[in-house]
């Protein structure tokens, strides 16, 4: 055996060549084949396997486009709690009355400075399922004919007729979360939404057309009960030729009391609409208050969800005709 000072050895990347004094050959891994397929180029490596005694190895993190999925899938779960919530709740609702004070404000600079135009009061009969208006005063003077849609600015569908509209399947909003939140005082998830104008049923109603319009919006939900105590919407892609450029309604929701139970109901709305090629803007401010359950018969004027703008307004003073004298 030769003495370990007589061998050679050639190092070469990835190999080693070990000769005797003489030359020969008596170590060589150059043609030694590496054991195993090495993974496709760009694919993870998998883990090495846990050694006894060791826990298991992590499973790789999803990717980016499996959280959106997986994300939109739970938004999709949590909107389909909401829309159960909102259809028990229309459905059980009990006819009811309440007050609908409206104060209803102009702005014709870019500050919005607002001064308040007219104040309108009706009573709200919400019977089976529909909306209804009864003793409408302008100002507080009855309204002798017509009805507070003939007024000026009106909006209707507070009431639960948005919120059944926007989450009904034919509708085809499409929700994504945005956070969660707290309004009054309730942990609240937010929501942002967007509806096409083929899927739209807001009604815009200006001087000479009604506009069906594509919308966007926010809804906040109670985390606990799954209602709606804020629902907003903002008409977007309005048409050049439509009498306003800019459309937005907001609906504030509160537990009220009505023949003993507690129901969830709108408390306060605004919506506001501006003149096209115009500083002028509309906004009304609406609070609805006495709530009481309605059991008797009354001759009630029906109104679909709609909302309505600057419809050719008749003075109290040209309402009220004035009687002949007697001679």
């Amino acid at each position: 055996m030769l003495p370990l000072a007589a061998a050679c050895v050639f190092a070469q990347v990835g190999a080693e060549v070990v000769t005797d004094a003489d030359g020969r050959i008596i170590k060589d891994t150059r043609t030694q084949k590496p054991t195993g397929t090495p993974p496709p180029t760009g694919a993870p490596a998998e883990a090495a396997p846990a050694k006894p005694g060791e826990p298991a190895p992590a499973p790789p993190a999803p990717t980016a486009r499996e959280k959106a999925e997986a994300l939109e899938e739970a938004t999709r779960a949590r909107i389909d709690e909401v829309r159960e919530a909102v259809w028990a709740f229309t459905e059980n609702l009990p006819n009811f009355t309440c007050e609908q004070h409206v104060k209803r404000n102009e702005s014709e600079d870019r500050a919005k400075t607002w001064k308040l135009k007219d104040r309108v009061f009706v009573d709200v009969v919400y019977s089976n399922g529909v909306e209804n208006y009864i003793n409408a005063k302008h100002n507080g003077k009855p309204i002798k004919k017509g009805s507070p849609l003939d007024s000026g600015s009106w909006s209707t569908g507070e009431y639960g007729t948005i919120q059944k509209d926007v989450l009904a399947h034919n509708t085809d909003a499409k929700f994504r979360y945005e956070k969660d939140s707290t309004f009054g005082g309730r942990a609240v998830a937010l929501f942002s939404y967007t509806v096409q104008r083929p899927n739209s049923h807001w009604k815009v109603t200006g001087d000479k057309e009604t506009l069906m319009p594509a919308y966007r919006g926010q809804i906040w939900v109670d985390k606990e009960n799954k209602r709606i105590l804020r629902i907003e919407m903002q008409a977007r892609q309005i048409p050049k030729e439509f009498q306003f450029d800019a459309v937005d309604m907001t609906v504030d929701y509160g537990t009220v009391k009505i023949g003993g139970k507690e129901y969830v109901m709108p408390v306060r709305a605004e919506n506001l609409a501006c003149q096209r090629y115009s500083l002028r803007c509309t906004k009304n401010e609406t609070e609805f208050k006495n709530y009481k359950q309605f059991s008797a018969e009354s001759t009630v004027s029906a109104a679909e969800s709609t909302i309505s703008f600057d419809a050719p307004e008749e003075k109290a003073a040209e309402l009220d005709k004035k009687k002949p004298k007697k001679k």
